[in-house]
C-alpha cells in the first residue's frame, strides 16, 4: 500500500504548532511546571502577539529542575501524553540533538537541510534547559565548549552524512560506524552521562549567573536575579496568536 505525504504549509505548520504549545501549556499547569516563552517566540509575542511572519518553530525555556520533572512523568507515563511525545536522545533513534522536543507524532518530520536525515519526530517545540553557569563567566565557557563537543560527537554518530564535502563526509560516516560497532544503540545513554559529568563538574548551584548550557557554542549569562525569585521564575502572561502563555516579566 503506498503512502501519500501531503506537506504543512508555513500557516498550517504555525496553526499545529500553536496546538502543540496550547498542550504544553495545559500540561505544566496541571503538573505546576514552569517555562516562559523564548528567542523569536518571545519576539513575535511581543512584537506581534503571535508568530513572526515566517518562523517555523516553537521555543521554551524550563528551569533544568521542572524539565527532569517532565521528563520523569514521561518515562513513567508516556501513554498519557499520547500523541504527544518528549523527544530526546534517549528515546527517539538517530535524533541528534541535546535539546528535547515535546511532539505532535501524528505528523512525520521529513528533513529539508543537507547533512541531517530524517528522524522519528512530528510537529514540536523545542524546550531549552535552564542551567545554573559556574562561579566564573571562563569556567562557563570550559563548560559550555565541553558540553557542545560531546553534542558534535554525538551528531555524527546519529547522523553520519555531511554535506560540505566529500572528505568531511567519509571521516564522519567511519566515525560513525566506529561509534555504532563499539556501543551500538548505547551510545546516547553513555553520552548523556558524560554530559551530566561535565555539568556536575563546572555549575554551581545558586550561581550568580544561569543559561542555556546544552546549546550554542559559548555561554549566555543572564543574572539569576533577573530571571528567578526565591526559585520561581519572575513572568507572567501575554497574549499569543489569541491565547495567553507564559514570558519573562
Amino acid at each position: 500500500m503506498e503512502m501519500h505525504l501531503d506537506k504543512l504549509s508555513l500557516e498550517e505548520i504555525q496553526h499545529e504548532m500553536l496546538g502543540v504549545l496550547e498542550q504544553f501549556h495545559e500540561l505544566c499547569e496541571k503538573n505546576n511546571l514552569q517555562y516562559v516563552l523564548a528567542y523569536g517566540t518571545l519576539i513575535g509575542a511581543i512584537r506581534h502577539n503571535g508568530f513572526i511572519p515566517w518562523d517555523d518553530d516553537v521555543d521554551v525555556w524550563m528551569p533544568r529542575a521542572d524539565y527532569d520533572r517532565l521528563h520523569d512523568m514521561y518515562e513513567n507515563k508516556s501513554e498519557y501524553l499520547a500523541p504527544y511525545k518528549l523527544c530526546t536522545q534517549g528515546n527517539t533513534l538517530g535524533y541528534p540533538f541535546y535539546i528535547p522536543r515535546f511532539s505532535n507524532m501524528k505528523f512525520r518530520f521529513i528533513s529539508e537541510t543537507p547533512g541531517v536525515e530524517d528522524f522519528d519526530i512530528g510537529v514540536f517545540l523545542d524546550i531549552y534547559p535552564i542551567d545554573d553557569f559556574a562561579i566564573s563567566i571562563k569556567k562557563s565557557e570550559k563548560c559550555v565548549k565541553k558540553v557542545n563537543k560531546r553534542n558534535k560527537i554525538y551528531a555524527v554518530y546519529a547522523s553520519k552524512n555531511e554535506y560540505s564535502n566529500a572528505i568531511s563526509s567519509s571521516i564522519r560516516k567511519v566515525i560513525s560506524c566506529v561509534l555504532h560497532f563499539f556501543y551500538g544503540d548505547n551510545f546516547s545513554i553513555i553520552n548523556l552521562r558524560k554530559i551530566k559529568k561535565i555539568m556536575n563538574k563546572y555549575t554551581t548551584p545558586n550561581s550568580e549567573y544561569v543559561g542555556v548550557i546544552c546549546w550554542g557554542d559559548s555561554p549566555v549569562a543572564h543574572k539569576r536575579k533577573d530571571i528567578f525569585s526565591d526559585g520561581k521564575m519572575i513572568r507572567s502572561l501575554h497574549e499569543f496568536q489569541g491565547k495567553l502563555f507564559y514570558v519573562p516579566k
